[in-house]
């Protein structure tokens, strides 16, 4: 900074911690919960993956990681996470919601090797919330009608399978007719597309219109003396 500028000028000092804070904003957290499916049915299990890292962010395997439940109704729940063998620092779990409506998850990693009471008072003093607690995650949990509406009336339709193969030109097939299927994809031209490809010198019309091109473009030449 030049001499002009005044002692309690805090724009060098603004500038830096901008760029800092830049710099870091998108790093992730060492603690993060997710779940494969956000949203779900009552009584249907939900799957619940963690990863954590340690301070240099290399994976661990030895924590102890709680996933804290908040249901809609207000309701906590404490679910313990267990690594998952087959990945470094994954830690996994499984409830089942009985509540319709968003919960709200947020796992918590404390040191194993402590009794409780040291455990909560060195989470206090040593580190943040960041390095304790994840971002929450939420899944929706929809009521077993919504969840199955989906199946209501799954079955075959048959009267309108028959309408639409009748107006399409088509087939409808059952399982004592379907023996015929490939027989009848094989013998079908319908949608086939053939393209034939063919250079512009094998076209006569092409071929000529080109000679007497290059043959008008040299009788100008030469008639102008630029040959």
């Amino acid at each position: 900074m030049g001499a002009e500028v005044t002692v309690d000028d805090q724009t060098f000092v603004t500038f830096w911690r901008q760029l800092l804070r830049w710099l870091t904003s998108d790093v992730p957290n060492r603690i993060s919960v997710a779940s494969p499916s956000d949203v779900t049915g009552v009584r249907e299990p939900i799957v619940l993956n963690a990863e954590v890292a340690d301070s240099g962010f290399v994976m661990r395997n030895d924590a102890h990681v709680v996933a804290h439940l908040t249901a809609p109704s207000g309701a906590t729940r404490d679910v313990p996470m267990e690594w998952a063998v087959d990945r470094d620092g994954e830690y996994r779990a499984t409830f089942t919601p009985d509540e319709a409506g968003n919960y709200a998850i947020v796992a918590e990693v404390e040191d194993a090797g402590k009794p409780a009471s040291t455990r909560a008072a060195a989470r206090v003093a040593a580190d943040t919330v960041r390095d304790r607690l994840s971002d929450p995650t939420y899944v929706r949990v929809n009521p077993a009608s919504e969840a199955s509406r989906e199946f209501v009336d799954a079955e075959m339709r048959a009267s309108l399978l028959q309408r639409v193969s009748r107006e399409t030109g088509g087939k409808f097939y059952t399982p004592s007719t379907v023996n015929s299927l490939p027989e009848d994809i094989a013998l079908s031209k319908r949608g086939v597309t053939v393209v034939n490809q063919m250079d512009l010198w094998d076209m006569p019309f092409i071929f000529l219109m080109l000679v007497g091109l290059v043959g008008a473009e040299w009788a100008y030449r030469k008639k102008r003396g630029l040959v």
